[in-house]
């Protein structure tokens, strides 16, 4: 199963679902400071630095905006 990883830090968390058998996909978090370590510990993910409070989901139901995050070029803000 995908996951979406809000607030990821370092990954942590990310490891334990990956390890429980989930593929996180899309990742984020605030702290710039932390993107090379997760990038390393998550080579398979798209991280995501910005602030999720910019991300405009009202459009989209729930299954859209997942869509939208994940489409391959990442220009959805």
């Amino acid at each position: 199963m995908d996951v979406v990883s809000l607030f990821a830090g370092c990954g942590g968390l990310d490891l334990g679902f990956e390890q429980a058998g989930f593929n996180v996909v899309w990742s984020n978090s605030l702290a710039q400071t932390i993107q090379p370590t997760y990038k390393l510990s998550h080579p398979n993910t798209i991280f995501c630095d910005d602030d999720i409070r910019a991300i405009n989901t009202q459009p989209f139901s729930a299954i859209q905006f997942l869509a939208r995050l994940l489409n391959k070029n990442n220009s959805f803000f």
